[in-house]
């Protein structure tokens, strides 16, 4: 990154994936590049650091934070020409009427990819509580693996404590359950021992 070349890519909440090519200037040039996404609810970027020249991208859809007016997802895109042109969705199965709130990729094995979910709404609402959170035949709200760089995916952990699975949506949002209310958050992998 220098002065006149420097990429940022960022996902706007409610605004679809964007990219400068001069981020330390003054004032920044972007463009807009998830027009065939088919929605522009996202929490989710990342750079695949397997990738030298930085130019593979994952973008996971869905707004993870819970407000009234988010979005649940579609699934994971993914770009390898710096956010030009985009396939996807990848793991629509499993990420589809949910959010996805971050990715981590493997730095030693590309094909190992980490996704965190959160629950997700169906629906935008301008107040809180007109959304629909519990989304008919959605999959498990949590962290995912994928060790075949996106064709299938494990789940991994609901995020709870307890670290066990939820019998129903319903006993997570009713609370007093092993369940998670909202999902996982936050995948990070330790940069000493993937």
């Amino acid at each position: 990154c220098g002065p006149g070349n420097c990429r940022l890519w960022v996902f706007a909440a409610g605004g679809g994936v964007w990219r400068t090519k001069n981020a330390l200037t003054g004032q920044p040039s972007w463009q807009f590049l998830s027009g065939g996404f088919g929605m522009n609810s996202g929490s989710a970027i990342t750079i695949d650091p397997n990738d030298p020249n930085g130019n593979t991208l994952y973008a996971g859809t869905g707004e993870a934070n819970a407000s009234g007016d988010a979005a649940a997802g579609v699934g994971m895109f993914k770009s390898t020409d710096g956010g030009d042109t985009w396939t996807g969705p990848i793991g629509a199965a499993v990420f589809a009427g949910r959010a996805i709130a971050s990715i981590a990729v493997d730095p030693t094995n590309a094909a190992t990819i980490y996704v965190a979910t959160t629950r997700g709404v169906a629906g935008i609402s301008s107040v809180s509580g007109g959304a629909l959170s519990l989304i008919p035949g959605a999959a498990p709200w949590g962290l995912y693996k994928s060790s075949d760089g996106g064709s299938t995916w494990t789940f991994l952990h609901n995020g709870s404590v307890n670290a066990t699975s939820c019998d129903t949506v319903a006993e997570a949002i009713a609370g007093g359950s092993p369940c998670s209310l909202r999902g996982v958050r936050r995948v990070a992998l330790d940069p000493g021992d993937a």
